[in-house]
């Protein structure tokens, strides 16, 4: 089985030029338990395989156009009215990207009493959007860039059994 999809997003919080981001995913698995091969083992209900990779987008930003500088009117510490910058914008801000990769296998033994899967996955964000902080003198205490990234991966054990009871023995999982 194969499953695929395609996103184009785009936010008018970026800069025209980095408007819109293309977020693909797939995903495909494989009932091993249906071939040929795997009919001798009677104990297998369902063998399954899975693999899968997508990606994702978000704005993650907190200001509407961060791309644009900003401009205010207000007083200064004389109580003189006048215009400052309140916001130094990034042309450069684009998108934040999340790609997703999974294997997984999935099955079920000794007719259904056992099921469980295994899954090994790696989840990481890219250009992610944070403040630096700039010289406060400047009057501007931060700009956003892309400039962050996460990692997170690791293996996923999910075991289930249905209970068998009689008068001398009772177990569960």
């Amino acid at each position: 089985f194969i499953e695929g999809t395609v996103r184009w997003d785009a936010s008018s919080r970026f800069a025209p030029e980095n408007r819109w981001g293309f977020f693909p995913a797939v995903g495909l698995s494989w009932v091993l338990s249906e071939e040929d091969f795997m009919s001798d083992l009677d104990f297998v209900n369902l063998l399954k395989l899975r693999v899968s990779y997508g990606q994702l987008g978000n704005e993650g930003l907190t200001s509407r156009f961060p791309y644009l500088s900003t401009f205010s009117t207000g007083y200064d510490q004389l109580n003189y009215p006048g215009i400052y910058l309140d916001q130094l914008g990034n042309e450069d801000l684009r998108w934040e990207k999340q790609g997703n990769f999974n294997v997984g296998l999935d099955f079920t033994l000794r007719s259904n009493r056992f099921s469980g899967s295994i899954d090994y996955f790696d989840k990481r964000s890219i250009d992610l959007l944070f403040s630096r902080p700039l010289v406060f003198s400047g009057g501007i205490p931060s700009v956003d860039y892309n400039i962050g990234e996460i990692s997170n991966r690791g293996i996923e054990l999910g075991l289930n059994g249905i209970p068998i009871k009689n008068k001398d023995f009772s177990w569960d999982i």
